[in-house]
């Protein structure tokens, strides 16, 4: 009888070891495609968002040409983000 039981314990114990092994298996195939998933989303949402940005520069760009045409010296009307250099 106990030899029973001790060969279904051993049983148990490499089924369990099976199964830990197993669910390490598909936590690590899980993670890779969430991974995977996540740069996808976020490959799209830039691919979404790259013709948005250019029809932004385009526009600050052409802000731009118009307050340096707009400006009889010559320089910007909006010298907020020019850095000075001294020689």
């Amino acid at each position: 009888m106990s030899e029973k039981l001790i060969l279904k314990n051993n049983h148990l114990y490499d089924e369990n070891d099976r199964l830990r092994t197993e669910n390490a298996e598909l936590r690590r195939i899980s993670a890779s495609a969430e991974s995977k998933i996540q740069l996808e989303m976020s490959t799209e949402l830039m691919a979404e968002l790259a013709p948005l940005q250019i029809v932004e520069l385009k526009e600050k760009l052409k802000k731009h040409d118009e307050n340096y045409a707009n400006n009889d010296s010559g320089s910007r009307s909006d010298d907020s983000d020019v850095i000075a250099i001294e020689d």
